[in-house]
């Protein structure tokens, strides 16, 4: 049976370049594998999908302070076709990678506006976790999006040989919360 409480799901998805298509393909096989654990619908789960990435930076920055990409893709929906569809034809950008860039994109859609009441909120980020771009900004935003809107349960999970350092601090420190695909 699938899990029918009514909770607010939101993908942060990593497509930089650091993900090769066979990591690609395992991670949209693993966001599907969940998406169909739960009910979607109106009452039921809705889930949303960020994408993140980044850009080369020019000489006067640096990769500490800019270039991260962020994509809202998909605000959080009842309609589970909508949400596989999403999953099945996104692109891979490519590029460097920001996850608090995705970290920070993926908070705006909480609260959800499709709602009456607050339900728990939760977020998974699924990384290589080799963040590479707004690096001075990462820990901040992680711990800003744990506390956003009363609180948004995160997740962390690798592909490869992820960098569980970064995807503990995405967990809030908690190990139970990573896990590797």
């Amino acid at each position: 049976a699938k899990c029918g409480a009514p909770l607010d799901l939101v993908f942060v998805i990593d497509e930089s370049g650091s993900i090769n298509p066979a990591e690609w393909a395992l991670m949209n096989q693993f966001v599907t594998g969940v998406i169909n654990e739960f009910e979607v619908g109106p009452d039921a789960t809705h889930v949303g999908i960020a994408y993140f990435s980044g850009e080369n930076y020019s000489p006067s920055q640096g990769p500490a302070d800019c270039c991260g990409l962020a994509e809202r893709t998909l605000p959080l929906e009842s309609n589970p076709a909508n949400v596989l569809a999403t999953v099945n034809t996104h692109l891979k950008r490519g590029g460097h990678t920001c996850i608090n860039c995705g970290v920070r994109a993926a908070q705006t859609y909480f609260p959800n506006p499709n709602r009456n009441v607050r339900h728990r909120q939760v977020m998974i980020v699924i990384s290589d976790g080799y963040n590479n771009r707004e690096n001075n900004y990462f820990a901040r935003d992680i711990a800003a999006a744990r506390a956003h809107n009363g609180g948004i349960d995160m997740f962390a999970v690798g592909v490869s040989n992820s960098d569980l350092g970064q995807l503990t601090t995405i967990a809030g420190g908690d190990a139970t919360r990573v896990f590797k695909v």
